[in-house]
Protein backbone atom coordinates (compact mmCIF):
# COMPACT_ATOMS: atom_id res chain seq x y z
CA UNK A 1 0.00 0.00 0.00
CA UNK A 2 1.41 3.54 -0.88
CA UNK A 3 1.42 6.50 1.67
CA UNK A 4 1.54 9.59 1.46
CA UNK A 5 4.55 11.35 3.20
CA UNK A 6 2.36 12.98 5.81
CA UNK A 7 -1.09 11.63 6.86
CA UNK A 8 -4.11 13.70 7.47
CA UNK A 9 -0.78 17.19 7.97
CA UNK A 10 -0.14 15.16 10.98
CA UNK A 11 0.86 11.72 11.10
CA UNK A 12 4.47 10.28 9.62
CA UNK A 13 4.96 6.29 8.35
CA UNK A 14 7.82 5.40 9.40
CA UNK A 15 8.48 1.40 8.82
CA UNK A 16 6.20 -1.66 8.48
CA UNK A 17 5.32 -3.79 11.17
CA UNK A 18 3.05 -5.97 9.95
CA UNK A 19 0.76 -7.36 7.19
CA UNK A 20 -2.22 -9.15 7.06
CA UNK A 21 -4.62 -9.91 4.31
CA UNK A 22 -6.64 -6.42 4.73
CA UNK A 23 -4.58 -3.98 6.20
CA UNK A 24 -1.19 -3.21 7.37
CA UNK A 25 0.46 -1.50 10.35
CA UNK A 26 3.09 0.74 10.48
CA UNK A 27 5.03 2.64 13.12
CA UNK A 28 4.38 6.18 12.51
CA UNK A 29 5.11 9.38 14.68
CA UNK A 30 2.39 11.93 15.68
CA UNK A 31 4.76 15.21 14.46
CA UNK A 32 2.17 17.13 16.76
CA UNK A 33 3.79 15.35 19.82
CA UNK A 34 6.76 13.81 18.76
CA UNK A 35 5.20 10.05 20.11
CA UNK A 36 5.62 7.08 18.19
CA UNK A 37 2.36 5.67 17.36
CA UNK A 38 0.72 2.79 15.21
CA UNK A 39 -1.45 3.18 12.22
CA UNK A 40 -3.01 0.37 10.93
CA UNK A 41 -4.39 1.36 6.92
CA UNK A 42 -7.42 -0.27 5.21
CA UNK A 43 -8.63 0.17 1.96
CA UNK A 44 -11.83 0.41 1.79
CA UNK A 45 -13.54 -1.22 -1.37
CA UNK A 46 -17.00 -2.20 -0.94
CA UNK A 47 -19.60 -0.85 1.43
CA UNK A 48 -19.10 -3.92 3.33
CA UNK A 49 -15.69 -3.34 4.23
CA UNK A 50 -16.87 0.75 5.68
CA UNK A 51 -19.59 -1.12 7.46
CA UNK A 52 -16.92 -2.94 8.89
CA UNK A 53 -14.75 -0.12 10.00
CA UNK A 54 -17.33 1.35 11.66
CA UNK A 55 -17.54 -1.47 14.05
CA UNK A 56 -13.81 -2.18 14.71
CA UNK A 57 -13.90 2.11 15.28
CA UNK A 58 -16.85 1.79 17.26
CA UNK A 59 -15.74 -1.47 19.45
CA UNK A 60 -12.28 0.29 20.37
CA UNK A 61 -14.12 3.60 21.15
CA UNK A 62 -16.29 1.42 23.53
CA UNK A 63 -12.78 -0.08 25.40
CA UNK A 64 -10.75 2.31 27.17
CA UNK A 65 -9.43 -0.58 29.30
CA UNK A 66 -6.44 -1.49 30.94
CA UNK A 67 -5.08 -4.48 28.26
CA UNK A 68 -6.54 -3.05 25.22
CA UNK A 69 -4.51 -1.50 22.71
CA UNK A 70 -6.29 2.49 22.92
CA UNK A 71 -7.52 4.43 19.19
CA UNK A 72 -6.36 7.78 19.41
CA UNK A 73 -7.69 9.02 16.24
CA UNK A 74 -9.52 8.35 12.35
CA UNK A 75 -8.32 9.63 9.41
CA UNK A 76 -8.68 9.06 5.44
CA UNK A 77 -5.89 8.88 3.17
CA UNK A 78 -7.12 8.62 -0.16
CA UNK A 79 -9.24 5.22 0.14
CA UNK A 80 -7.32 3.90 2.76
CA UNK A 81 -8.43 4.49 6.30
CA UNK A 82 -6.18 5.08 8.54
CA UNK A 83 -6.48 3.82 12.46
CA UNK A 84 -4.55 5.79 14.43
CA UNK A 85 -3.27 3.79 18.26
CA UNK A 86 -0.69 4.11 20.65
CA UNK A 87 2.18 2.08 19.91
CA UNK A 88 2.99 -1.16 21.82
CA UNK A 89 6.23 -3.02 22.33
CA UNK A 90 6.67 -6.65 22.23
CA UNK A 91 6.19 -9.78 20.49
CA UNK A 92 3.48 -12.03 19.30
CA UNK A 93 2.24 -14.13 22.58
CA UNK A 94 3.91 -15.73 24.78
CA UNK A 95 6.13 -13.03 23.60
CA UNK A 96 9.09 -15.11 22.43
CA UNK A 97 9.43 -18.43 20.56
CA UNK A 98 8.24 -21.38 22.91
CA UNK A 99 7.48 -23.27 24.36
CA UNK A 100 7.65 -21.28 27.94
CA UNK A 101 7.56 -22.86 31.13
CA UNK A 102 4.24 -22.42 33.06
CA UNK A 103 5.91 -20.05 36.05
CA UNK A 104 6.93 -17.71 33.34
CA UNK A 105 3.31 -18.63 31.30
CA UNK A 106 0.85 -17.90 33.80
CA UNK A 107 1.79 -14.36 34.67
CA UNK A 108 0.66 -13.38 31.55
CA UNK A 109 -2.35 -16.12 30.92
CA UNK A 110 -3.99 -14.42 33.90
CA UNK A 111 -3.43 -10.92 32.86
CA UNK A 112 -4.64 -11.73 29.21
CA UNK A 113 -7.97 -13.23 31.73
CA UNK A 114 -8.75 -10.19 33.02
CA UNK A 115 -8.71 -8.48 29.56
CA UNK A 116 -10.67 -10.50 28.60
CA UNK A 117 -13.40 -10.09 31.33
CA UNK A 118 -12.88 -6.14 31.02
CA UNK A 119 -14.13 -6.84 27.19
CA UNK A 120 -17.16 -9.37 28.13
CA UNK A 121 -18.16 -7.15 30.85
CA UNK A 122 -19.35 -4.48 28.44
CA UNK A 123 -21.26 -6.54 26.45
CA UNK A 124 -18.63 -7.72 23.28
CA UNK A 125 -16.76 -10.25 22.46
CA UNK A 126 -12.94 -10.53 20.43
CA UNK A 127 -13.80 -13.05 18.19
CA UNK A 128 -10.14 -13.42 16.72
CA UNK A 129 -8.07 -14.05 19.61
CA UNK A 130 -5.12 -15.54 18.77
CA UNK A 131 -1.28 -15.14 19.40
CA UNK A 132 -1.00 -12.45 16.57
CA UNK A 133 -3.51 -10.53 18.33
CA UNK A 134 -1.69 -10.37 21.92
CA UNK A 135 1.47 -8.29 22.22
CA UNK A 136 3.52 -9.23 25.46
CA UNK A 137 6.38 -7.48 26.46
CA UNK A 138 8.32 -9.80 28.67
CA UNK A 139 10.55 -7.07 29.89
CA UNK A 140 7.45 -5.59 31.32
CA UNK A 141 5.14 -8.02 31.92
CA UNK A 142 2.82 -5.99 29.49
CA UNK A 143 -0.32 -7.48 27.62
CA UNK A 144 -1.47 -6.02 25.29
CA UNK A 145 -4.85 -7.26 23.23
CA UNK A 146 -5.20 -6.03 19.59
CA UNK A 147 -7.59 -6.12 16.22
CA UNK A 148 -11.00 -6.03 16.99
CA UNK A 149 -11.98 -6.11 13.09
CA UNK A 150 -14.35 -9.12 14.07
CA UNK A 151 -15.45 -8.26 17.53
CA UNK A 152 -19.22 -8.15 17.99
CA UNK A 153 -22.27 -7.32 20.32
CA UNK A 154 -25.40 -8.59 19.10
CA UNK A 155 -26.06 -12.59 19.84
CA UNK A 156 -26.95 -13.70 16.76
CA UNK A 157 -23.35 -11.98 15.13
CA UNK A 158 -21.37 -15.07 13.66
CA UNK A 159 -18.10 -15.60 15.18
CA UNK A 160 -15.77 -16.01 11.94
CA UNK A 161 -12.37 -15.63 13.00
CA UNK A 162 -9.16 -18.24 12.51
CA UNK A 163 -9.61 -21.68 11.84
CA UNK A 164 -6.96 -22.93 14.24
CA UNK A 165 -8.45 -21.24 17.19
CA UNK A 166 -12.16 -21.29 16.45
CA UNK A 167 -14.50 -22.54 19.28
CA UNK A 168 -16.36 -25.53 17.48
CA UNK A 169 -19.46 -24.75 17.94
CA UNK A 170 -18.58 -21.78 15.24
CA UNK A 171 -16.93 -23.91 13.19
CA UNK A 172 -20.01 -25.73 12.96
CA UNK A 173 -21.53 -22.41 11.74
CA UNK A 174 -22.86 -21.24 15.39
CA UNK A 175 -22.91 -17.79 16.74
CA UNK A 176 -20.48 -16.77 18.95
CA UNK A 177 -20.52 -16.25 22.63
CA UNK A 178 -18.19 -14.97 25.30
CA UNK A 179 -17.22 -18.64 25.73
CA UNK A 180 -15.97 -19.21 21.90
CA UNK A 181 -13.34 -16.77 23.45
CA UNK A 182 -12.41 -18.43 26.34
CA UNK A 183 -11.91 -21.62 24.01
CA UNK A 184 -10.24 -19.43 21.68
CA UNK A 185 -7.90 -18.16 24.84
CA UNK A 186 -7.63 -22.53 25.58
CA UNK A 187 -6.00 -22.36 22.35
CA UNK A 188 -3.56 -19.67 22.94
CA UNK A 189 -2.86 -20.99 26.32
CA UNK A 190 -1.42 -24.24 24.75
CA UNK A 191 0.46 -22.67 21.96
CA UNK A 192 2.30 -20.52 24.63
CA UNK A 193 2.93 -24.46 26.65
CA UNK A 194 4.11 -26.47 23.32
CA UNK A 195 5.38 -23.54 21.39
CA UNK A 196 3.34 -24.60 18.73
CA UNK A 197 -0.16 -25.48 17.78
CA UNK A 198 -2.12 -28.18 19.15
CA UNK A 199 -2.15 -31.76 17.69
CA UNK A 200 -4.58 -32.02 14.49
CA UNK A 201 -6.52 -34.25 15.35
CA UNK A 202 -8.39 -32.63 18.15
CA UNK A 203 -8.93 -29.86 15.24
CA UNK A 204 -10.29 -32.72 12.80
CA UNK A 205 -12.75 -33.82 15.56
CA UNK A 206 -13.89 -30.31 15.98
CA UNK A 207 -14.37 -29.61 12.21
CA UNK A 208 -16.41 -32.86 12.07
CA UNK A 209 -18.73 -32.36 15.00
CA UNK A 210 -17.09 -35.51 16.77
CA UNK A 211 -15.34 -33.65 19.34
CA UNK A 212 -16.12 -35.68 22.42
CA UNK A 213 -13.43 -33.98 25.14
CA UNK A 214 -11.38 -30.70 26.27
CA UNK A 215 -7.92 -30.15 24.65
CA UNK A 216 -5.48 -32.48 26.31
CA UNK A 217 -1.73 -31.72 26.27
CA UNK A 218 0.87 -34.06 27.33
CA UNK A 219 4.35 -33.13 28.89
CA UNK A 220 3.22 -29.85 29.88
CA UNK A 221 3.30 -28.30 33.93
CA UNK A 222 -0.37 -30.07 35.39
CA UNK A 223 -1.63 -26.95 36.13
CA UNK A 224 -1.20 -25.50 32.75
CA UNK A 225 -2.57 -28.35 30.96
CA UNK A 226 -5.48 -28.13 33.72
CA UNK A 227 -6.33 -24.44 33.28
CA UNK A 228 -6.59 -25.71 28.64
CA UNK A 229 -8.77 -28.58 29.72
CA UNK A 230 -10.81 -25.95 31.47
CA UNK A 231 -11.13 -23.16 28.68
CA UNK A 232 -11.24 -25.68 25.70
CA UNK A 233 -14.35 -27.98 26.85
CA UNK A 234 -16.69 -29.02 24.04
CA UNK A 235 -19.93 -27.79 25.82
CA UNK A 236 -19.63 -23.63 26.08
CA UNK A 237 -21.80 -24.11 29.36
CA UNK A 238 -19.08 -25.71 30.81
CA UNK A 239 -16.33 -23.60 29.54
CA UNK A 240 -14.49 -21.42 32.49
CA UNK A 241 -11.13 -19.34 33.13
CA UNK A 242 -9.87 -21.14 36.56
CA UNK A 243 -9.33 -18.68 39.54
CA UNK A 244 -6.05 -18.34 41.19
CA UNK A 245 -7.31 -20.43 44.02
CA UNK A 246 -9.75 -22.77 43.09
CA UNK A 247 -11.48 -26.20 44.09
CA UNK A 248 -11.86 -27.77 40.26
CA UNK A 249 -8.91 -26.49 39.45
CA UNK A 250 -6.89 -28.82 41.88
CA UNK A 251 -9.58 -31.58 41.30
CA UNK A 252 -8.63 -30.91 37.49
CA UNK A 253 -4.56 -31.20 38.91
CA UNK A 254 -5.63 -34.58 40.61
CA UNK A 255 -7.68 -36.30 37.83
CA UNK A 256 -4.38 -34.86 35.83
CA UNK A 257 -2.02 -36.65 38.27
CA UNK A 258 -3.62 -39.58 38.03
CA UNK A 259 -3.53 -40.00 34.97
CA UNK A 260 0.23 -39.32 35.14
CA UNK A 261 0.93 -42.21 37.33
CA UNK A 262 -1.30 -44.97 35.18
Amino acid sequence: MSWTPIIADRYQPLSLAGRGAFAEVWRGVDTATGEVVALKKTRLTHRDDLDGRRREVAVMRALRLPGVVRLRDVVMDGRFEVLVMDWVEGAPFPGAPGPMDWAQLRPLVLALVETLRGVHAVGLRHNDLKPENVLVDLATGRVTMLDFNLAAEEPEDRGGGTLLTLAPEVLLGGASSPASDLYSLGVVVAWGLLGDWPPDDHLAAALSGQLTGPLRLEGVHPEGAAWVEALTQPDPAHRRAPEPTDAHLDAALSALQARACT
